[in-house]
């Protein structure tokens, strides 16, 4: 149904795509080499903890916000304009699948991480009906040489097709040429990186490194058991809590070395 709408509001004389390479890296998550030799991109950037978390908290605190429309009255104050069609659409539901907390949070989650969220205004008789969330990574903006704005937006199946201004709520944050926002995990790609990177290599220190703290060692060869007695001993009299700042006996020659 979405992409019949798409295909209503289009314009056919523009169905250009963007740039099929450019597009698949996008729809794979492909992303730019970090200098702490780790790939950043959207996806690799949520799973850092940190990132996920801010993000999310900054997104729910937006939605879980009342969203209503006003009037101006004549006498300079306010009243909310429940008969206006837009009132229930921002306020209740902006589509057929999605509350408005929901929109709003997606949108808010899309600007956070990408600098850019889009939804479709899907109009009948002149008036908006439906607001349709793309994801980011199916949206190239283009300025044309009279300063107007296109969105080219394509999925999967290939291009959808080209968008004026005027059809498409754009959720910019900051930005740099005034019409795009700023790519938020590109910017921070070092930052994410690095946290990405310190986090694995402590994942496969945990989960694969030993590190014993000394060596224990005798003058005279000792065969298996002899070396499992001498060990669980050792663990019995010294290791843990318990045995913390004991002192050490040793005989036989045995020496302690600490690493």
């Amino acid at each position: 149904m979405a992409r019949g709408l798409f295909g209503a509001l289009a314009r056919p004389e523009a169905k250009s795509a963007v740039d099929d390479g450019e597009w698949w890296k996008r729809l794979l998550g492909l992303g730019a080499q970090s200098k702490a030799g780790v790939s950043v991109n959207l996806d690799t950037a949520l799973r850092v903890s940190t990132v996920m978390a801010c993000a999310r908290v900054l997104a729910e605190g937006i939605a879980q916000l009342p969203l209503k429309l006003y009037r101006e009255k004549v006498d300079g104050g306010r009243e909310v304009a429940a008969d206006h069609p837009l009132h229930a659409l921002l306020s209740r539901r902006p589509n057929s699948w999605m509350t408005s907390f929901e929109f709003r949070e997606t949108m808010t989650m899309h600007a956070v991480l990408t600098g850019n969220a889009f939804a479709v205004k899907v109009t009948v008789g002149g008036g908006v009906r439906e607001l349709l969330p793309v994801v980011p990574g199916n949206v190239t903006i283009e300025r044309q040489p009279d300063w107007s704005v296109l969105y080219k937006i394509q999925d999967k199946d290939g291009p959808i097709g080209t968008f004026t201004a005027d059809r498409v709520f754009h959720l910019r944050g900051p930005s740099w040429n005034g019409y795009a926002g700023l790519d938020m995990v590109k910017e921070a790609r070092e930052a994410i990186g690095l946290a990405i990177a310190t986090e694995e290599n402590h994942s496969r220190l945990f989960s694969n490194g030993t590190r014993p703290s000394g060596i224990l060692s005798v003058e005279s060869p000792l065969d298996k058991e002899a070396i499992e007695r001498l060990r669980a001993a050792w663990q019995a009299g010294y290791a843990g809590l318990a045995n913390a700042s004991k002192t050490i006996v040793l005989d036989n020659g045995a020496k302690w070395s600490s690493m």
